[in-house]
């Protein structure tokens, strides 16, 4: 059973027409050589903390994961309910905090 209606179909062959565009202007940012970390969109190149963040999901995630297991399931120290706490990663969508100034004014 097809559950997308017409108009999700449109909008996703919309979306990937924009993406053909900006390959085809900009040209293929997954053939470029560099060690830089680009937004698609505008091939912003991206802060360290967010660069540093994606290198270190999965293995944040591993980790999380297995305190979860432990904590809830094996030790029973924490109620299997119990919310999880967010990492706070550097995320695209973020700008880069500014450090505030020590200066009294």
């Amino acid at each position: 059973m097809n559950m997308q209606t017409e108009s999700t179909k449109v909008t996703f062959g919309q979306h990937v027409s924009k993406l053909e565009d900006m390959m085809e202007d900009m040209g293929n940012p997954l053939l470029e050589e560099t060690t830089d970390l680009l937004r698609l969109g505008t091939r912003d190149i991206m802060d360290p903390k967010v660069v540093s963040a994606v290198r270190q999901a999965e293995e944040v995630g591993q980790q999380r994961y297995q305190v979860f297991v432990s904590d809830r399931l094996l030790e029973r120290s924490s109620h299997i309910l119990e919310p999880i706490k967010k990492d706070k990663m550097s995320l695209f969508s973020c700008p880069p905090q500014q450090e505030k100034s020590k200066m009294i004014s």
